[in-house]
């Protein structure tokens, strides 16, 4: 089966037209093998790659695409069943024992990936109908747990991120035309508050204008940044007369508004003068001010006022916002959860051995391929300038004065990065950031820092020999996989090549992953896309190999970038929690100082009252929105 797997893997690439045809009977074969445990991996590498095709799955059904998603939905319950019954993860194992650990993390891994992707891939109209369906499965698959699990969390939270929009998973920095022309026209914020609601974090932050606000949520799949405006005011003081440095801003941003039509923002402020009050009462807009917290109020949802049942029995305890103090402390966790990333990351380097190079200065010198190695750079992923890049993690390049060259290679997707630390584009001798020339020994070693770093490597090997592991020394390679020609030719400058060798280079103890086992020959139209999924797929093995066995003694999880993300937002509510029990036992002490008197044989009527109690303290708790609003 694990042959006919790869085979599979493999003519995804090369039969796309065959696959289309029989993808549902393959999905039905696949079914049938799900429980085998030897094939877990190879069925979700093999629907990895189904899901990165849209014109593989475009004719599937909805009952077809419940299959994919019903089987990875079973790797995640055999996952869970097996923790439960198994012992801890703490414990000490042979290495044998280590390697069916890793293993069963990138199953594990690669089951909620499966999801994602797939859940992604969805047309936005059709997503809805797949929500109860996976939201169920996942939690029969938690039973007998106490809570969730931190898997599963962020995969609810990604089911609510992308239900109902395709955006990106960040706010990008300075694309938005509309966001430039906002800030440059109403100033800086005048006033900022945060909230912790369930587990996301709510930012407002008002402008100086008012009614102008911009709206930041930041969850474990994500950030969504957003700028508002309040029409609920009086035309006529917009603009407060008292702040003319203001007004005359605004009169000059009139002239950048006519420029901007892409957003149409040309009408936004003269359409509103068209609009006058009907009503008999005219507030008093003169000093008028929007908190962030009346922001925050319009957005959350206010609890049940018809029930009046202790508040210990509402669940909507849960959900009540909690207000971020401010303070250092509290900003630099915030600054932490914006540090990690919202996609998974993926560094991998790219290296081309040149007719007769065997040392590694031989090959970290190169600085040009030839044409066949530059037409599959060309096609792995997207080229961008180097300097002064700001949209994507480029994995150490220099971003600032061109150290590592001009240009780089990237690629991506809603749930994946890749940056590609291609050699041949990176200089040997060039300036540094303070200006000095970098000779060609320097060069040498900045590159070997780079791709000496990055755990699989790429080698487009054009040597006429076996490229050995090890050429290029380094502590962090674990895996190789080798391009090699396999079409006779006569130039090496020519482009005739119609097939490569594709093999596996591993370290030592290192199992075998992925549909290359054994070398496979791919065509020259599809090279780039297959190496660079094959390539994703080893460097997240590497990373789960490393995170549960690669530690010593210690049998660790591998956490993913959106576990971490949940678990710093978690971090920051427990903080906040901690903080505002102790500053309501504070208050509650004052009280009892002046007032003289015990408050202890006020505790029945708190809210920890007994359930279906008139429990006048807790439901007051439950309503006084002004307790977290700050």
């Amino acid at each position: 089966a694990k042959a006919c797997i790869h085979a599979l893997s493999l003519s995804c690439h090369e039969l796309p037209l065959s696959i289309t045809k029989y993808l549902p009977e393959i999905l039905r074969g696949l079914m049938r093998i799900v429980s085998s445990a030897f094939a877990s991996v190879h069925i979700l590498e093999l629907l990895g790659f189904l899901g990165q095709m849209p014109t593989l799955y475009a004719n599937l059904t909805e009952e077809e695409f419940k299959m994919i998603f019903g089987i990875a939905l079973q790797y995640i319950t055999n996952h869970n069943q097996q923790t439960n019954s198994n012992l801890s993860m703490t414990d000490n194992n042979q290495l044998g024992d280590d390697v069916q650990l890793a293993f069963r993390q990138y199953v594990y891994l690669m089951a909620f990936y499966v999801i994602s992707l797939w859940f992604v891939s969805l047309k936005l109209p059709d997503r809805r109908k797949y929500v109860r369906f996976i939201t169920r499965k996942l939690i029969q698959a938690c039973e007998g747990k106490a809570e969730l699990d931190e898997p599963t969390e962020v995969c609810f939270d990604m089911l609510n991120r992308y239900t109902y929009s395709n955006a990106e998973p960040k706010p990008r920095k300075k694309h938005s035309k509309f966001n430039e022309v906002i800030h440059s026209s109403l100033g800086k914020p005048i006033r900022t508050s945060s909230w912790v609601v369930g587990s996301s974090i709510l930012t407002i932050k008002c402008l100086s204008r008012p009614g102008w606000t911009e709206v930041c949520v930041r969850r474990p799949s994500g950030m969504v940044k957003m700028i508002w405006e309040l029409e609920n005011l009086n035309p006529d003081q917009e603009i407060d007369q008292s702040n003319p440095d203001l007004n005359e801003s605004m009169t000059d941003q009139g002239l950048k508004f006519e420029k901007v039509r892409e957003v149409k923002l040309d009408s936004i402020l003269s359409q509103s003068s068209e609009i006058t009050r009907t009503t008999g009462i005219e507030p008093n807009y003169t000093n008028l001010v929007v908190e962030p917290s009346f922001f925050a109020l319009q957005l959350l949802p206010f609890s049940d006022s018809s029930s009046l049942q202790s508040s210990s029995s509402n669940t909507s305890l849960d959900y009540k916002p909690m207000l971020i103090p401010d303070g250092v402390r509290y900003q630099r966790s915030i600054d932490t959860i914006d540090r990690i990333p919202v996609v998974e990351f993926h560094k991998l380097g790219v290296i081309y051995v040149g007719p007769g190079q065997k040392t590694e200065e031989e090959i970290l010198g190169n600085l040009e391929g030839s044409k066949a190695y530059i037409d599959f750079l060309s096609s792995l992923g997207t080229l961008i300038r180097l300097k002064g890049c700001e949209g994507y993690n480029t994995g150490g390049l220099d971003v600032r004065s061109d150290e590592h060259g001009r240009y780089g290679y990237v690629w991506g997707d809603d749930i994946t990065q890749v940056t590609f630390h291609v050699a041949t584009l990176m200089p040997i001798e060039t300036e540094s950031h303070e200006g000095d020339i970098i000779n060609r020994s320097e060069g040498l070693l900045k590159k070997k820092s780079l791709i000496g770093n990055d755990y699989v490597v790429i080698v487009f090997n054009e040597s006429g020999s076996e490229y050995k592991f090890g050429c290029l020394s380094s502590e962090c390679n674990y895996i190789n996989i080798i391009i090699e020609p396999n079409t006779p030719r006569t130039n090496l400058t020519s482009n005739d090549l119609k097939f490569y060798k594709i093999s596996l280079q591993l370290r030592p103890g290192l199992p075998f992953i992925g549909p290359i086992e054994n070398f496979k020959l791919v065509s020259s139209s599809m090279i780039s896309e297959f190496i660079r999924r094959i390539s994703i797929n080893a460097n997240t093995f590497v990373q789960v190999y490393l995170g549960t066995v690669g530690t010593g003694n210690r049998k660790l999880e591998y956490v993913s970038h959106w576990r971490g993300r949940l678990r710093e937002i978690k971090r920051l509510k427990e903080r906040v929690l901690k903080f505002e029990v102790e500053k309501k036992i504070k208050e509650e002490n004052e009280m009892r100082d002046r007032r003289g008197e015990n408050l202890g044989h006020h505790a029945g009527n708190g809210v920890g009252g007994n359930d279906g109690e008139f429990d006048v303290d807790g439901l007051v708790d439950l309503r006084d929105f002004s307790s977290w609003t700050g």
